[in-house]
């Protein structure tokens, strides 16, 4: 079994993203990978962002994509 992932992705919830959490999704997917992990930087997170992120991952993590 092959799997592609990211394994140190950001998000445009701290300085270093460019791109939503759906934005990622949508650009992995389009390239066939199978799952991101997204590395957000503690000292760049906040509650509200902590539970933003949370709330797309979970969105996110149906099918074959994780």
């Amino acid at each position: 079994m092959h799997i592609k992932g990211a394994l140190h992705v950001h998000s445009t919830l701290s300085p270093y993203g460019t791109m939503t959490v759906s934005e990622l999704v949508d650009w992995y997917k389009a390239r066939s990978y199978d799952l991101i992990a997204i590395g957000e930087h503690s000292q760049d997170m906040d509650d509200r962002k902590a539970r933003l992120l949370l709330e797309a991952a979970a969105e996110h993590s149906r099918g074959r994509f994780l």
